[in-house]
């Protein structure tokens, strides 16, 4: 009787062990947005994001649209690449911060990322992307005339962002604590 019992207590053991080991829950920013591994990243657990909810950020409405106002990683997920939507609630996305308030949009970009800023956004505000440690392309943003003060402060690994040549009011210290960027340039 004992070394059934015993027998049947390892099994019941060995089984939570194994149920508690494989957590298939997944957080609700990574069930509301759409997430897929990175093909050219397979041994990473890095995801690409692109947001389809308006659980992942925070937006407020302007007479033109609407401007990302915070992006929600509370969780520190690392993502190689995240792609922000043009549209919002049928409102076309035209802004990234409000030059009204100094705070960090995107602070919280981790790993090596890109960001892809859609072509309907005509400004990046002020402190937008500060302390983006993760931060290391911006593409996208075409139609981008102006970036604000401190935009990109201490992006420490910011190596590139393609659509510089069309922005129009750049600020002088927009770059300030950029290491990498400024070896670069």
């Amino acid at each position: 009787m004992k070394k059934i019992m015993i027998s049947l207590l390892t099994v019941i053991m060995t089984m939570s062990i194994c149920v508690c080991g494989n957590d298939t829950n997944t957080s609700s920013k990574e069930s509301t947005a759409k997430s897929s591994a990175s093909a050219s990243n397979d041994s990473s657990n890095k995801k690409e994001l692109i947001y389809d909810s308006t659980e992942d950020f925070d937006y407020s409405e302007v007479d033109d649209g609407v401007i990302i106002t915070y992006f929600n990683n509370h969780d520190y997920v690392e993502y190689n690449k995240i792609i922000v939507p043009s549209e919002i609630d049928g409102k076309k996305v035209v802004g990234i911060g409000d030059d009204k308030r100094d705070y960090y949009v995107f602070g919280a970009v981790f790993g090596n990322c890109e960001v892809v800023i859609p072509d309907t956004v005509t400004y990046i505000g002020d402190y937008a992307f500060t302390g983006a440690k993760g931060l290391v392309k911006l593409s996208g943003g075409e139609n981008c005339k102006k970036i604000g003060e401190y935009t990109f402060m201490n992006c420490v690994n910011l190596a590139e962002v393609t659509f510089l040549d069309n922005v129009t009011d750049l600020a002088d210290n927009a770059f300030a604590g950029c290491t990498k960027w400024k070896s670069l340039h």
